[in-house]
């Protein structure tokens, strides 16, 4: 699939959600597509919050994004993530090329765990890897202790101003964290 400048949506490339009212769904596969010129988000996967359903809310579950290539065009005022997976139970984020977006990796809202590995990560103004366990305070979501694994990715980045210096963020309800053989690079 392609998403380009003579698209008429520019906002986000593929954004993949579920009903408010229906249970939890199983394997969710996004590969090897290639989306450029968005204004917005790349690929979002999103499972439905308590704040739509009552608890047992709808988590996705076996979410696999692999081999895609996201290149954003950096907009002021638009937050943009190149993959943003939320309220759901496990995923595999691996392969993956993103560029030029605010934040390249972002998950919230994660019950048991996530595997974040082999990317390449492009010009993120704010963050590299974003893993969010639960959102404190969400009605039904009381049992997130969610472990995460970040390993093999290469992070590049121009030092400019307003950009921030983390590259890799971590909060709220972590059980387990690893973060082996990640690459920083730093261009000035």
């Amino acid at each position: 699939m392609k998403i380009n400048a003579n698209s008429e949506v520019k906002q986000f490339g593929i954004n993949i959600g579920r009903g408010s009212y229906f249970g939890i769904y199983d394997k969710y596969i996004v590969s090897h597509n290639i989306i450029k010129n968005t204004f917005g988000n790349g690929i979002t996967i999103v499972g439905s919050s308590s704040t739509v359903a009552p608890a047992p809310v709808g988590w996705i579950k076996d979410v696999v994004i692999a081999g895609n290539i996201i290149e954003a065009i950096a907009e002021p005022g638009t937050e943009s993530y190149g993959i943003h997976v939320r309220h759901y139970e496990n995923a595999t984020i691996s392969n993956n090329t993103l560029k030029n977006n605010v934040r390249s990796i972002y998950c919230s809202n994660c019950k048991i765990g996530t595997i974040i590995s082999n990317n390449e990560l492009h010009n993120a103004t704010k963050g590299f890897v974003i893993f969010q366990g639960y959102t404190a305070g969400e009605g039904g979501y009381t049992d997130y202790d969610a472990d995460l694994v970040v390993t093999g990715n290469l992070m590049r980045t121009t030092l400019a101003m307003g950009n921030t210096g983390f590259w890799c963020q971590y909060y709220e309800k972590v059980h387990t964290i690893s973060s082996t053989g990640n690459v920083a690079r730093v261009f000035v």
